[in-house]
């Protein structure tokens, strides 16, 4: 098991959300894994990734991506319609937002990145934020490879990951 340990998340503020982890079981269904992660987190999820493209491409498991504003879309389906989801499209290196919302509502986030060196745009899971030594450090899973990592908010603008956005359950969903 992975767990993010540092000495000021161990004193001081820190929010991590522990959920099931997966890999996205397509190289284009980064958008996939990361809403199953956050939906299952607190849905006891029976739908496949598989099922989840069929529902977004009309019946067919195209190994295609989707943009930010179709994925509020698929946490509903992961929840069988149950839960709102919403997103907001955010500035390259505009943080705030993100940070706000893991700390309010203990949900992970599905965050768009544009990787700037490699020319890609990814889905991430958020699950950790900490904010003690007023460092900005942020936690992720990439559902690629299921590396979990964690960054300072500096660290990430200056490795090119910039922001598109992030989508998330609304408030009160749970």
């Amino acid at each position: 098991m992975l767990t993010p340990i540092s000495f000021g998340a161990i004193i001081g503020y820190c929010d991590y959300v522990p959920m099931p982890m997966y890999t996205q079981e397509k190289s284009n269904w980064c958008w996939n894994a990361t809403s199953r992660m956050a939906a299952d987190f607190r849905y006891d999820v029976i739908k496949t990734q598989t099922d989840a493209a069929k529902h977004m491409f009309f019946g067919l498991a195209l190994n295609l991506g989707l943009s930010l504003d179709d994925i509020p879309e698929v946490l509903e389906y992961y929840t069988n319609n149950t839960k709102s989801a919403n997103y907001i499209e955010l500035g390259a290196s505009e943080y705030d937002p993100i940070a706000s919302y893991l700390i309010n509502t203990h949900n992970p986030v599905v965050w768009a990145v544009d990787h700037e060196y490699y020319g890609v745009k990814h889905a991430l899971v958020l699950k950790f934020y900490d904010n003690y030594w007023q460092d900005e450090v942020y936690g992720y899973v990439d559902p690629y490879d299921m590396m979990y990592e964690t960054y300072e908010k500096d660290t990430l603008i200056s490795l090119g990951r910039e922001n598109i956005g992030i989508a998330f359950y609304e408030v009160g969903e749970w």
